[in-house]
């Protein structure tokens, strides 16, 4: 009996397979990079050989014919997780020429102001706002995105702006959704409400409640317990809690911190706590102490009713659930002039005083992490950002800066402190996010205000 024929597909259309799973109509697009090292802008594919390093998509990079910035002695780039670290480096990791320290699943997640671009001036990793990495392809119900592509936790971590809509495949079933929370008159998929996948879940959920229930009651965090409010002195308070007995499978970002000047009746959600300042010295016993000087401040004028305090854990997913209130505390004594000056001091409530410490912390560890030194420092002559929050320019008068000073460098250069400047913009309430950094300068004679202001940089 004769045996039967096996048709044997070549190798290559299993490769084939195998990257139609993975990156189908979607690209990877990096751009904003220095001239100098613009060669790492462009596009990017999926490495098939190995497509996952360290549990995250591994993406390469060849030269482009006649690119004159690219090395010679690098034959490929890749983008890479390691070490809580995303990386941009050659493929022999010989040269470093960005990084970002993010728990983001893919680089089309990754925080823009995360990334940190190689100077070439420094050859210091540094802040570097224009530079992005995104996904980019026809975004059509009959060309959808991957999830591969966009990456899981792209509904997790990406706020979609209005009007905004994703069309994408459900990794779990194939099919195909859009991303709208509300269905339109037409034809096709967008007759139906929109979903969005839950990476953590492993599901797709309806696009209309999956912020407002599913991450809110599923993945967000439970209320912080024993929240207790212990006086230090007559002008501090120490708050100390347990950590929530819940994290929604998402780690702990920070703490809210909401405060009632009238005794619990009303609260005000003005100050965020970072997790790594509360939570250095004992992680199961985070604390922060509160100067109530600084309190004074922004106090309704007359009143005389204790401070109450309450405590949320944020993470990706939001603002979890509030504490049980903290014990009375009664107001400090502190005149309204000596309550005005306590923002200039060194402050001591965690949103003020610890960001300038942050940035330092966190250049520290990516400097260890990637053994090379990172600046974040930032002279006036370079640019540092050059987008702004709403398209209306804010600019807030600052530090007046001697002529003598300036005279003793060259071209009238001075350096500013990222640092510093976080630190300042941390005092104010309505500052919730960072934004790039702008700067204009104007001059002064004796007796004069400033003159016409420089273009922002």
């Amino acid at each position: 009996m004769a045996r039967p024929v096996v048709a044997v597909a070549p190798q290559h259309m299993f490769a084939d397979r195998h990257h139609q799973r993975l990156e189908r109509h979607g690209r990877l697009h990096s751009r904003g990079a220095p001239t100098a090292i613009g060669f790492i802008n462009g596009v990017w594919s999926r490495c098939m050989e190995q497509p996952m390093v360290n549990g995250r998509p591994h993406y390469v990079k060849l030269p482009r014919d006649g690119d004159p910035t690219w090395p010679s002695d690098v034959a490929c780039l890749r983008i890479f997780f390691e070490a809580n670290l995303w990386r941009i480096a050659s493929f022999d990791n010989q040269h470093i020429y960005g990084a970002a320290q993010s728990d983001a699943e893919h680089p089309n997640t990754v925080s823009r102001e995360d990334w940190l671009i190689l100077s070439t001036e420094t050859r210091m990793l540094e802040p570097w706002i224009d530079f992005m990495i995104s996904c980019e392809g026809p975004n059509t119900e009959e060309k959808p995105f991957l999830l591969e592509e966009l990456g899981i936790d792209f509904f997790l971590r990406i706020q979609l702006k209005s009007r905004k809509v994703i069309w994408f495949t459900d990794p779990s079933t194939g099919a195909v959704y859009h991303s709208a929370a509300k269905s339109t008159a037409g034809e096709g998929g967008r007759m139906q409400p929109g979903k969005r996948y839950c990476h953590l879940c492993r599901k797709c959920i309806s696009a209309n409640n999956f912020q407002s229930q599913h991450l809110a009651h599923l993945h967000r965090p439970s209320q912080p317990l024993q929240l207790n409010a212990i006086p230090a002195n007559e002008d501090m308070v120490k708050l100390q809690w347990t950590p929530p007995s819940r994290d929604g499978g998402l780690a702990l970002t920070g703490y809210r911190l909401s405060i009632s000047f009238d005794d619990g009746k009303t609260w005000t959600s003005s100050l965020d706590v970072d997790i790594e300042a509360v939570s250095a010295a004992d992680p199961s016993s985070p604390s922060v102490s509160i100067s109530l000087a600084q309190l004074n401040c922004i106090r309704p004028v007359g009143s005389r009713a204790p401070y109450r305090f309450a405590i949320a854990a944020t993470n990706r997913a939001g603002i979890g659930f509030l504490s049980e209130p903290s014990p009375p505390v009664m107001p400090s004594q502190t005149s309204a002039n000596e309550s005005a000056d306590a923002f200039s001091a060194p402050t001591r409530i965690s949103r003020f005083s610890s960001m300038s410490e942050r940035l330092s912390e966190q250049l520290s560890r990516l400097s260890a992490a990637m053994g090379m030194e990172i600046s974040g420092r930032s002279s006036l002559s370079r640019r540092t950002g050059g987008e702004r929050k709403t398209g209306k320019e804010r600019f807030t008068s600052g530090d007046t800066v001697d002529m003598e000073m300036l005279e003793e460098e060259d071209d009238n250069e001075m350096r500013i402190d990222l640092a510093d400047l976080l630190a300042f913009t941390s005092q104010r309430s309505q500052w919730k996010k960072m934004w790039p950094f702008c700067v204009a300068i104007s001059a002064m004679s004796k007796g004069a205000a400033g003159g016409v202001s420089s273009e922002r940089n």
